[in-house]
């Protein structure tokens, strides 16, 4: 199978997003200690990276690729005087952005010579298009499309957690359609409980337990990723995108996103 026709095939139903994406140097004295909002991929340009979760560690060196899921809680260090790698938040679904990864093992360590080669590619393409700033979100999405397929086809992978399986019921899937596609309005817990015939009780209890976040929090991050989203590909400003993703006011939009992401909306946009 070709490289053009591997790649049609496994994304030709999936949706992708890149929300962000920096490269950074850590010299010997980085010890990080964090938990990602989002699906987050580290691709090593320079030396080593250890990551540590749950009792597993792993070992990434240059070029291997490391990925987390929402939730994972790590600490990550280098046992050389500097490494650098480049860190993308992204989010990937069928159909009406739900997440694929749900139910699946992939978080972790992924590295073989097939791999490395597209890595490599990936990292001299990003740091000519911010060199260049041609064509950069348009040219972002295609290279990371290849890599991923390079990932998911034809990578070793070692696991950083095991991943308990669980089946979404066809009832909440529906629910969170609904929630990706009036993400902006008020919606209820109540009126989301309706929809899927269930007791406000157990739709809440049951939310919590097979998506892994409150509904509530689930339409936050949907809100979120959109405001994240608009900041990179427009040029409306931040009055009118906390309007566009349902927001009264823009104090109380920014206050909302500095806290999921840690920087203020002006200040996120401004580091891309």
């Amino acid at each position: 199978m070709n490289e053009i026709k591997k790649i049609f095939d496994i994304f030709q139903n999936i949706s992708l997003s890149i929300i962000f994406q920096h490269n950074v140097d850590k010299d010997a004295s980085w010890n990080e200690h964090k938990t990602n909002k989002d699906y987050t991929l580290w691709l090593v340009t320079n030396g080593n990276i250890i990551v540590e979760m749950n009792g597993n560690t792993i070992k990434a060196s240059t070029h291997d690729v490391i990925l987390f899921y929402p939730g994972d809680s790590y600490s990550a260090y280098t046992d050389c005087e500097k490494c650098s790698f480049i860190f993308l938040f992204f989010k990937m679904g069928t159909g009406n952005m739900i997440d694929i990864f749900h139910s699946r093992n992939a978080s972790g360590l992924y590295y073989n010579k097939e791999l490395n080669r597209q890595a490599k590619l990936f990292q001299k393409n990003y740091f000519k298009r911010k060199r260049t700033g041609e064509n950069y979100m348009l040219s972002s999405l295609c290279d990371f499309m290849q890599l991923l397929s390079t990932m998911f086809t034809a990578a070793d992978f070692t696991p950083l957690e095991n991943k308990k399986q669980v089946n979404v019921s066809q009832e909440l899937i529906k629910t969170l359609i609904y929630i990706h596609e009036h993400c902006t309005e008020n919606l209820s817990i109540k009126e989301l409980a309706r929809n899927t015939g269930m007791s406000e009780k157990y739709f809440i209890s049951k939310f919590n337990h097979d998506i892994g976040i409150s509904p509530k929090r689930y339409q936050i991050e949907c809100r979120m990723k959109l405001a994240a989203s608009l900041l990179i590909t427009t040029y409306d400003s931040i009055a009118q995108i906390s309007q566009d993703v349902g927001y009264p006011d823009q104090y109380s939009f920014s206050k909302a996103f500095s806290k999921y992401y840690g920087e203020s909306p002006s200040a996120f946009r401004k580091s891309l």
